[in-house]
């Protein structure tokens, strides 16, 4: 039965090896990445049909909110979310503004 899997940080590392047996067995998979070149360039290197490249900044609550609406056109139902996107911490305390 083919899922609909979202996986974000998936440009690169764990989360690209992870969509290619993914994209394999045919799921569909929504590859996230922080910009949508990012995404694009995996969904080409992966040579998937089943993928759908989706970006944004998930450090950014807007960029998030954003990232709901590419999500939710193609997929009326989300089987399975992988989180994977990963970041650093600067020593700078956060814009509390931001969230």
């Amino acid at each position: 039965m083919m899922k609909t899997i979202l996986i974000t940080g998936a440009t690169a590392g764990i989360g690209r090896e992870t969509a290619r047996p993914l994209l394999a067995h045919g799921h569909r998979v929504l590859l996230h990445g922080y910009t949508r070149e990012r995404a694009q360039h995996t969904l080409n290197a992966l040579n998937a049909a089943t993928a759908v490249p989706v970006d944004g900044d998930l450090t950014d609550r807007h960029q998030v909110l954003a990232l709901a609406e590419p999500v939710r056109q193609p997929t009326p139902v989300l089987d399975v979310r992988l989180h994977n996107a990963g970041g650093y911490a600067s020593h700078t305390p956060p814009d509390p503004g931001r969230f």
